[in-house]
């Protein structure tokens, strides 16, 4: 694809879950993309598809307009990596960081492939582990139903939403499967749509920007849960 020659260029980075992505672009076109699957591997790998990403572009950092940087909420260890990635290429690059909203992203693009629903709702949602999602909604014009927020299965669609009531569910990101007959007798769909960098150039008008290196450096994911962190039971030397 090509970019108009008076389009900005932003490097886009998605690390809220498998699989995280780097993606070179805009609203207009994406210019280059780099997926990995590697859950382990992704501290060691994530500045090399940085690099690739820049050299199928053609581009370097220098030229970009700024870094999107997906804002959560997803795996407390991919944010932490991401995050510190796209703070630290912003200072020493003088780039704005623009935190954009994945799951609105990939409602946006489930919005795009239906189309003979007359009331849907698009459900974003994220495997938190065991009976759990972080789940957001929308309608069928992206206006937000549901803010982002960790929600237990199975959970009434009227508890979170109220009265509206859609003809149909369509389900997207990593726990989506998980939604499936979870929030009541509805129509479910489920797209097959997941969280990957360059949806973020959809989305990223609505994105939060932080122009300065206070600004830049003050900027934090969104968790929406502490992490899982399990505390060893053996004992110290020493008794302790």
């Amino acid at each position: 694809l090509i970019t108009s020659p008076d389009m900005k260029t932003f490097l886009a980075i998605d690390t809220i879950s498998v699989p995280f992505s780097i993606a070179i672009g805009n609203q207009e076109s994406v210019l280059a993309e780099e997926i990995l699957f590697d859950r382990m591997a992704l501290a060691g790998q994530i500045t090399l598809m940085v690099d690739r990403c820049c050299k199928k572009a053609g581009l370097d950092l220098s030229s970009l307009s700024g870094i999107l940087i997906s804002k959560g909420p997803g795996s407390y260890t991919g944010l932490r990596i991401g995050y510190s990635i796209a703070k630290g290429l912003c200072m020493a690059m003088s780039l704005p960081l623009i935190e954009v909203d994945p799951m609105m992203a990939m409602a946006f693009v489930s919005m795009e492939q239906t189309g003979d629903a007359l009331n849907p709702v698009f459900c974003s949602a994220l495997d938190a582990r065991r009976n759990e999602v972080y789940l957001a909604i929308y309608n069928k014009y992206g206006r937000e139903i549901l803010k982002p927020q960790p929600c237990i299965l199975p959970i009434e669609l009227k508890d979170l939403i109220g009265d509206i009531r859609p003809d149909l569910i369509c389900c997207s990101g990593d726990g989506a499967l998980k939604l499936e007959g979870q929030l009541g007798d509805w129509n479910y769909r489920t797209t097959g749509i997941c969280s990957i960098a360059s949806y973020l150039f959809k989305v990223m008008d609505a994105g939060v920007e932080h122009p300065d290196f206070d600004s830049i450096a003050s900027a934090e994911p969104l968790y929406l849960k502490p992490p899982n962190i399990n505390i060893t039971k053996k004992k110290m030397p020493g008794g302790r």
